[in-house]
C-alpha cells in the first residue's frame, strides 16, 4: 500500500459495517441507514482528501450457511444491490471479494480447508481484527469489514 491509498471495505447487511484506512484516518462504524450511506462514504473521502478510494465489497450469494426465509434473503439481496448501486453511482473503483478470499490466512477460520463453526469463525476474525486495528475498538459487527479492508490493502 502506498501512502496515498484509501481503502474502504463494506460488509453488507443490516448487521454489517464499514471500515477504512487511509493516509490520515482509519475507522469502523456500523452500516448506516440507506438514506445516510452515500453521505457517510463521501465524508470518509473528504476527510482523507488525498486520493481516489478503492472500495472492497464482500461478494455475497443467495446462500449464507443456514436456512433463511425467502423474505429475509430478498431483503438482504435488495440491500446488497443498493450498496453496489451507490458505489457505482459514486464512480469509484469497486472490487467484489468472496469470503473465502478475504478470510484466507486468518488463524482459526478454517481447519484442514473446511470452515469452522460460525461462532468460532466470528471470534477468530474478531481476534485478528482487534490485533491489527489497535487501538480502535473492534466489535463483532465491525470485524468482518476490518478484515476485508486488511485484505484490500494487500491487493
Amino acid at each position: 500500500m502506498t501512502t496515498n491509498d484509501l481503502t474502504i471495505a463494506i460488509d453488507p447487511g443490516s448487521g454489517g459495517a464499514i471500515a477504512w484506512r487511509g493516509k490520515r484516518t482509519a475507522g469502523l462504524f456500523k452500516m448506516p441507514p440507506e438514506s445516510e450511506l452515500m453521505g457517510k462514504l463521501d465524508e470518509i473521502i473528504v476527510n482523507e482528501s488525498c486520493c481516489i478510494p478503492t472500495f472492497y465489497l464482500e461478494k455475497v450469494g443467495g446462500f449464507v450457511g443456514a436456512k433463511q426465509p425467502g423474505s429475509r434473503m430478498f431483503s438482504f439481496g435488495r440491500n446488497y444491490g443498493f450498496i453496489l448501486g451507490i458505489l457505482h453511482a459514486m464512480g469509484h473503483r469497486t472490487v467484489l471479494v468472496r469470503p473465502l478470499e478475504w478470510q484466507k490466512g486468518i488463524p482459526g477460520v478454517r481447519v484442514k480447508g473446511k470452515a469452522v463453526d460460525k461462532a468460532v469463525r466470528k471470534r477468530a476474525i474478531k481476534e485478528e481484527a482487534t490485533r491489527l486495528w489497535a487501538p480502535l475498538k473492534v466489535t463483532l459487527y465491525a470485524a468482518d469489514a476490518a478484515m476485508i479492508c486488511e485484505w484490500g490493502m494487500k491487493q
